[in-house]
């Protein structure tokens, strides 16, 4: 059905996507052979295995703020740090969300820092941590897995295909276990 808000992408040559949860959508509104899937990227000049930073050890970090389920991660952070002490936690997100590890054990909280800094938590932690409410790409898990870090991210939206070449673990939305 279309409507007042979606006439225009009537008159669009082309729409673009980038995950196959949003084709149903879109081939709705505008002619399906108008709408083309093209996975998103990242600069793999910029995004790759480095050799400078030593490994932490089962360190675990998680870079974000949109669409991510704290709630789901904070579990996550609590399972791991009961069963292995000696697992850290690196946590990259806007400030307002800090308030959701406090009283946890071996958690860095980082914000508002430079791509070079980035860099170097992808480098020095053992894998990504990306607990999803919904995605369609996901910037933080390309960027780990051009950096040579596996990602465990939840199964949400249209994430599986970037993760189906490997590199990747899906776990169902909302399980922290």
């Amino acid at each position: 059905a279309i409507n007042q808000g979606t006439r225009h992408l009537r008159t669009l040559d082309g729409l673009v996507i980038v995950a196959p949860n949003q084709e149903q959508v879109f081939k709705n509104l505008v002619p399906p052979e108008r709408v083309h899937l093209i996975p998103h990227g990242v600069d793999t000049q910029f995004f790759h295995p480095r050799e400078s930073a030593p490994e932490r050890k089962k360190q675990c970090l998680f870079v974000g703020s949109h669409l991510r389920d704290f709630q789901m991660l904070r579990q996550v952070l609590q399972g791991l740090s009961s069963r292995d002490p000696d697992v850290s936690f690196a946590v990259l997100t806007q400030q307002e969300h800090f308030r959701h590890f406090s009283g946890l054990r071996q958690v860095s909280l980082f914000s508002a820092i430079t791509e070079e800094q980035l860099l170097h938590l992808y480098a020095s932690s053992s894998l990504l941590l990306l607990p999803l409410i919904d995605a369609t790409a996901n910037n933080t898990m390309l960027e780990a897995m051009a950096c040579g870090r596996p990602v465990v991210a939840s199964d949400a939206g249209g994430i599986r295909m970037y993760g189906q070449a490997g590199g990747a673990v899906f776990v169902p939305r909302g399980d922290a276990e």
